[in-house]
């Protein structure tokens, strides 16, 4: 009987592990498991779950952004320019101009579908640009890339969730089966004969 519960004990912990690190995987917690697991049995064994969104602001990268929000950048263009000092010549302040017309036709491309005047402008406009471009490819990889990393440790705590859950219930079936087969044991037991 001992190594009936040895091995019993030692299958459950197994099982129990497989779970815990399933969420490795990135293979997501079925619907039914969810129900059972989070709904019911968490609430009879007396288990907080905790929630599955992670907080901080939500971005929808359903929907590519075609242009760049540069109103802190026209802000501070703008300041610089409004600020400078009085010994600032007018080619600082038309070149700073010329930079926020740059970042004004990348993030409103003209709708005439031609290339507008950031075809026509100088090499360093057209650098600017390019450079703007990238920054802003490398952003929203960046984001996706968190959103992603953040979707699957979701999936991770889920799993560990239900391992935890799993754990309970087969300590609840482990202790049961201990206890009625050591009452088995002793109750079968031959009676002592009298001398």
């Amino acid at each position: 009987m001992t190594i009936f519960i040895v091995s019993f004990a030692t299958g459950m912990t197994v099982f129990t592990l497989n779970i815990h690190h399933k969420g490795v995987r990135g293979k997501e917690v079925p619907a039914v498991v969810k129900m059972i697991c989070f709904r019911f049995l968490a609430r009879i064994f007396c288990i907080r779950v905790e929630s599955s969104m992670p907080e901080g602001p939500s971005v929808d990268h359903k929907q590519p952004s075609e242009h760049l929000n540069m109103s802190r950048l026209d802000v501070k263009l703008e300041t610089e320019t409004s600020h400078s000092s009085p010994g600032a010549t007018g080619e600082m302040v038309s070149g700073l101009q010329r930079m926020r017309q740059s970042i004004n036709n990348v993030s409103s491309p003209p709708s005439g579908g031609g290339s507008g005047s950031l075809g026509q402008g100088d090499p360093f406009e057209l650098q600017f640009s390019r450079v703007l471009q990238r920054v802003n490819q490398t952003i929203e990889r960046n984001e996706i890339r968190l959103m992603e990393q953040d979707k699957r440790e979701v999936i991770k705590l889920e799993w560990q969730q239900v391992a935890l859950i799993a754990d309970r219930v087969l300590l609840v079936c482990f202790v049961t089966a201990t206890v009625t087969i050591t009452g088995v044991v002793l109750f079968q037991s031959p009676p002592s004969a009298k001398v």
